[in-house]
């Protein structure tokens, strides 16, 4: 049985997945200018400006981070305290602590907290079918759901992309019931055959 044909989502090792490699603006330079911004933000910060997690006029920060990204919330997060707080910012001291005798991996904001953030600023949308039927047939993007969070010079193409990642999904249903026609049809052949065999055996 031939698959039908397909533009955005490709079936390969048992999985679906996109045709479009995933795109990351970790490395933008409006996100590498902000990230500085912050970490500079960080070295004055008392514990009452963490006490909501992210200062609001770090969403649009926190935006270009998790564009795009495959992961869980809890994974997520992880990654994103890792980038925003590589080493223990003292809360009440203008001195970033470096020194390994006094090092602590404690982060001003907790995990939950940044998923809660997370949350707020995007969704994890699937564009490929249900998680029910495979975690291998999910395909997963987290989308900022206001796009000015984003630079307004990657707006139209992050726009682009959606549409096609939209189109991805049509395509993956299309595709999984062409593999459950292909299974269906193929075991049908192999029951035949098993019946046949067993006529043969007992005719003889």
């Amino acid at each position: 049985m031939q698959l039908p044909e397909t533009k955005y989502v490709k079936f390969s090792n048992a999985k679906l997945s996109l045709t479009e490699t995933r795109l990351s603006l970790r490395w933008v330079p409006a996100t590498i200018e902000e990230l500085a911004t912050f970490h500079v933000f960080c070295k004055t910060a008392t514990p009452a400006d963490w006490k909501d997690g992210l200062p609001t006029q770090f969403h649009t920060l926190l935006a270009k981070l998790v564009q795009e990204s495959s992961v869980t919330a809890t994974e997520l997060a992880s990654d994103l305290l890792e980038i925003l707080f590589p080493l223990h910012f003292e809360h009440n001291s203008a001195m970033l602590v470096e020194e390994a005798a006094v090092f602590s991996p404690t982060k001003p904001v907790p995990s939950h907290l940044l998923i809660k953030q997370i949350s707020t600023v995007a969704k994890r949308e699937n564009y490929g079918v249900s998680e029910d039927l495979s975690a291998r047939m999910a395909i997963w993007r987290w989308e900022v759901q206001d796009l000015a969070l984003l630079p307004a010079e990657l707006s139209a193409m992050i726009e682009a992309r959606r549409v096609r990642r939209a189109e991805a999904k049509k395509e993956a249903y299309m595709l999984v019931r062409g593999l459950s026609f292909g299974f269906f049809f193929w075991s049908v052949l192999f029951f035949r055959s098993q019946v046949f065999c067993l006529f043969c055996l007992f005719s003889s």
